[in-house]
């Protein structure tokens, strides 16, 4: 039981050292839309890569303002606000996890 416990209680220390904040998940959002616009097509050019990147920066900064985070001290939940529509992430360690099937860069599509 004392293993148990001992081995609870680092497990729990790790999560809250590593807990995720703002600033992480927009590096999150940062790469996913990168991600998202190299699946539509690569860019054939330096300026359309560079183009790529600035939509994607942009994208990632507005995403942050339009975030509300809630700190749990192990994990935190980012809700997403576009408007119309709402997505949420459970933010657990060094992953991201989507709490809906939808992603926000499926209007990339």
């Amino acid at each position: 039981m004392k293993k148990f416990l001992i081995v609870l209680v680092l497990l729990g220390a790790v999560f809250f050292f590593t807990n995720p904040t703002l600033e992480d998940f927009e590096g999150f959002v940062q790469k996913e839309l990168t991600k998202k616009l190299d699946e539509n097509g690569e860019a054939e050019t330096a300026i359309g890569e560079m183009l790529e990147k600035s939509v994607a920066n942009a994208a990632a900064g507005l995403a942050k303002n339009l975030t509300e985070r809630k700190d749990y001290f192990i994990c935190s939940t980012y809700t997403l606000d576009l408007g119309n529509e709402t997505y949420s992430y459970l933010g657990l360690g060094t992953i991201f996890i989507p709490l809906q099937a939808e992603q926000p860069t499926e209007w990339l599509e």
